[in-house]
């Protein structure tokens, strides 16, 4: 059975994007539930949900929340090459919001990448 759970994100911003950077203690423990024959492989990046990508435009709102709330669904999905939680936050969307962007990239949610078979 699947569940929701709550953790707590830091949010950083930089020149051209912004992330929420998660406990990576969280992403290690789900990629460890993917079976071996994946051959999965760790991120390159530290644990995080993204917030605003280096390509996107946005309006120049500047946002100053610190942290944030992170709900995230423990059903591990896979689209072929990368492993990944499905997550909301009600604070990531305001900001995406605000700064003139559409809520989410695709989808009903953001996403924190566990792993990839690249």
């Amino acid at each position: 059975m699947y569940s929701n759970f709550t953790i707590i994100a830091k949010i950083e911003s930089y020149e051209r994007y912004s992330v929420a950077y998660v406990d990576p203690e969280l992403t290690r423990y789900y990629l460890s539930l993917v079976p071996k024959y994946f051959c999965a492989n760790s991120q390159a990046y530290p644990a995080h949900v993204t917030i605003i990508r280096p390509f996107e435009k946005p309006n120049g709102y500047i946002h100053t929340a610190k942290n944030c709330i992170i709900e995230y669904n423990n059903e591990i999905q896979f689209d072929g090459i990368y492993f990944y939680l499905n997550c909301w936050s009600k604070e990531i969307s305001e900001i995406r919001i605000k700064s003139g962007l559409q809520e989410y990239r695709f989808n009903d949610c953001f996403h924190i990448t566990i792993g990839n078979v690249k």
